[in-house]
Parts: C-alpha cells; sequence; structure tokens
C-alpha cells in the first residue's frame, strides 16, 4: 500500500478479503499463522512440495502416455487394450491410465475414486463386466476391455 502510495498509483480494497466465512480468507487469516507459528518457513515449505509435487505429476503423466502408446489399440469406435498387460502395470499408473482411456473417448469425464475402484475390479477379474459412466460404456470380456462412447 506504501508503494502504491508513493508511485500515485489508485487502488481498490475488496472487503470480502477479511471475510473469514470464505475458506480463502480463512486459511490466509487463521490456518496460515497457526501453522507459522509453529514453523516459520511453512509458506516456503508448502510451495517446495508443491513444485515437487508437480515435477512427480509431470514424470506420472509421462509414464502414462508411454503406457497408453504402448498398451492402447485406438479404433475408430472406441480403444481397447488387454486386461493381462494392464494389469503388468503399476497401481498408480493403472488408475491414470483409466483416466485416460475415459478421456480419449470423451474428454468432459473425471473419474471419480469410486469409479477409479469399479474400474479397477474389472481388471482384476476374468469375468465379463460392463461399466457404464455417463456417454462412457466400458465391456471387458476375456482378455479384452473396450473403453466406447454408447449409443
Amino acid at each position: 500500500m506504501a508503494y502504491l502510495e508513493v508511485k500515485r498509483i489508485s487502488y481498490c480494497v475488496d472487503r470480502t478479503n477479511e471475510d473469514v466465512r470464505y475458506q480463502r480468507n480463512r486459511i490466509r487469516h487463521r490456518i496460515i499463522p497457526e501453522l507459522e507459528a509453529i514453523n516459520p518457513n511453512v509458506v516456503d515449505a508448502i510451495a517446495r512440495l508443491g513444485n515437487s509435487v508437480h515435477e512427480d505429476v509431470l514424470v506420472m503423466s509421462d509414464l502414462t502416455e508411454q503406457a497408453f502408446e504402448k498398451l492402447v489399440t485406438v479404433g475408430a469406435d472406441g480403444v481397447s487394450l488387454s486386461r493381462r498387460a494392464l494389469r503388468q502395470e503399476s497401481l498408480a499408473i493403472q488408475r491414470r491410465l483409466w483416466q485416460r482411456l475415459v478421456s480419449a473417448v470423451d474428454s468432459d469425464i473425471m473419474l471419480t475414486s469410486a469409479h477409479q475402484e469399479q474400474l479397477l475390479d474389472i481388471v482384476n477379474t476374468g469375468e465379463k463386466k460392463t461399466f457404464t459412466i455417463k456417454s462412457i460404456k466400458v465391456i471387458a470380456q476375456c482378455d479384452t476391455i473396450k473403453v466406447y462412447c454408447k449409443h
């Protein structure tokens, strides 16, 4: 504010910035000061953690894309892959690959953890299974899993 005054720059104060009924303000005015009382460097630690997680996400995204290219057959009517091949991937890659498979058919669908659990069950069983979410249908029969847009 002193800088703005020196530079004669006008500004506007948003009164909601002090209202702790809003989550962002509760974090800013109550939670961060409490955390700083415990660890004065907490904001820097959180920022470092965020950067580290970002780097990890980039690696996981790259590995997921590699698995997609290696395992998935893209056809005019959807995508398909082998259950056995999918089982060979780590659980973390399987989860991300399911989102990638669904997004390849309908980019607006975000899988919930409940969806993920149901889809992972499809991978681990040899039974015929069908799963539907919004516009997507997943059919697993024998070793083949097919994801396509239902009509």
